[in-house]
């Protein structure tokens, strides 16, 4: 990703679809929801060898708030082996210094947008602007890469194929009482750009499967019209599965809160060849099998 890419996403609207070829000289690793615990992240790197010359890092999105590192998790969106999707708190973020994006103007942390931000985590993005509420740097030229980050990610093709998105492809024809799955030919139809207005606020924002009601649903595991997806999004205490959906949400910033039982929570990262992944909880290392 790089600053000519958030400059064509500027100018032809949301980047709904990003397709990667299969890593064939190396590994690929899918990160849960890192919200700033980059230094957990990188004792998982370590832990698994990671080799930035052939593997690839791919995060379910929420790269920032909540945990203490958000700007050095955000940077690594400069990195070539690292691809990400959008998640519910980068687009708050973009949100929130939309007046910036649109035409250099301040954010107001004390309107709706800003307030939305701010409680959900964003405090630390204060100390990344100036006395106007305008963007320094470095986040400035992040927020660009921010800006072309997908919706979907689609990776490789055939039996090797497997998408990435933040919360869940819940179907836009989609019913609260019944939940529709989106097919890998519902995603292959769209198109990779698309107007602001035609957006799909379900991808990064849906909890209709993997919420605490959806035991209810009796999910099956798989679906055969869809790939494995993973995402993140929902929190839980551990790897979960419903509808080709693979979640490693498993609460890594909780690992910072005073108020939480930290040995329940961590940062998982899954090996996606092996289909192994590892959680990084407070006290001990967790590891398992899809």
């Amino acid at each position: 990703m790089n600053l000519e890419e958030a400059t064509f996403r500027r100018n032809n609207g949301i980047r709904l679809v990003k397709r990667l070829p299969a890593n064939r000289a190396g590994r690929d690793f899918v990160v849960g929801d890192l919200h700033g615990c980059r230094k957990e992240l990188d004792r998982l790197l370590l832990l698994v060898k990671f080799d930035r010359g052939v593997d690839r890092l791919i995060s379910v999105g929420d790269l920032v708030d909540r945990g203490p590192y958000s700007l050095d998790c955000l940077s690594l969106l400069k990195a070539p082996w690292f691809h990400a999707v959008m998640g519910n708190h980068e687009q708050l973020m973009l949100n929130f210094f939309a007046p910036w994006l649109k035409d250099g103007s301040s954010a107001d942390p004390y309107d709706d947008t800003g307030l939305s931000f701010l409680v959900n985590g964003g405090n630390w993005a204060l100390h990344e602007c100036d006395s106007r509420w305008r963007p320094v740097q470095p986040l400035r030229e992040l927020l660009e890469l921010v800006i072309a980050l997908p919706q979907i990610l689609v990776v490789g093709e055939g039996g090797n194929r497997y998408n990435v998105v933040h919360a869940e492809l819940v179907a836009p024809r989609s019913r609260e009482q019944k939940p529709e799955v989106w097919s890998d030919a519902d995603i292959d139809a769209l198109p990779d750009y698309s107007p602001v207005q035609a957006d799909y606020p379900a991808l990064r924002w849906s909890r209709q499967f993997m919420g605490a009601n959806r035991r209810h649903h009796g999910f099956p595991a798989k679906v055969p019209e869809l790939s494995q997806t993973f995402c993140g999004h929902t929190v839980g205490l551990g790897v979960r599965t419903a509808l080709s959906h693979v979640c490693l949400d498993t609460g890594a910033f909780l690992l910072h809160r005073q108020d939480t039982p930290k040995e329940n929570y961590g940062l998982t990262l899954l090996d996606v060849r092996e289909g192994r992944y590892m959680t990084l909880r407070d006290y001990y290392l967790e590891d398992g099998d899809l």
